[in-house]
């Protein structure tokens, strides 16, 4: 039984055939002419020779008709390969516009979004700069509700001038402006307190 397997085992042309049949016929003619006298002898040399120089021009003729089909074979493998590695190129250059356009989506979304994060920034440091001054508005004011406040003493004695009297009819507290003109003495004249 045969170890190589019929995939494998090369078919037998017509010119093979006729190399090995020419070797066989011309092997046996000489065999057979080697058993007569001298010049039967060297026919049977001359037959050897020649069969063996027609064996092997056949066996050349079957080289090279192996090696064309074999580079034909070869050239068609290589026109299909190269087809393939067509398609696939062009299915790379396919991706790569893919990629590339989403590269460019995502590097204008970054850009986007950097200039938002900024501006955002700037609104976080106004904010805290308005937080601060707030702040410091409301120290301010607790320092100013927790300030002292001291009564001014009331001492009117005496009649309330006719001056005196407008200033407090009209319904609201008089300023300071009017209070100093209440308390100065009219023309040199002093209160009696």
């Amino acid at each position: 039984m045969s170890t190589i397997t019929p995939a494998r085992r090369t078919r037998q042309s017509a010119l093979g055939r006729y190399s090995w049949l020419t070797l066989g016929v011309t092997l046996l003619l000489a065999s057979a002419l080697l058993t007569g006298d001298l010049w039967l002898t060297r026919a049977g040399a001359v037959v050897a020779f020649l069969g063996g120089l027609i064996s092997c021009l056949l066996a050349w003729r079957e080289v090279n008709r192996q090696r064309a089909s074999f580079e034909l074979r070869s050239t068609l493998e290589l026109r299909q390969h190269g087809a393939k590695l067509r398609a696939e190129r062009e299915q790379h250059r396919r991706v790569l516009g893919v990629l590339q356009r989403r590269n460019q989506d995502l590097r204008g979304r970054a850009i986007t979004a950097t200039a938002e994060v900024t501006q955002l920034r700037h609104e976080v440091t106004r904010l805290q700069d308005e937080n601060a001054d707030l702040r410091r508005e409301l120290v301010r004011l607790d320092d100013l509700r927790s300030a002292e406040v001291l009564a001014l003493p009331r001492r009117a004695t005496g009649a309330i001038s006719p001056r005196e009297e407008v200033l407090w009819a009209e319904g609201d507290l008089p300023t300071v402006v009017d209070l100093k003109a209440v308390t100065a003495a009219p023309f040199g004249m002093q209160r009696q307190g």
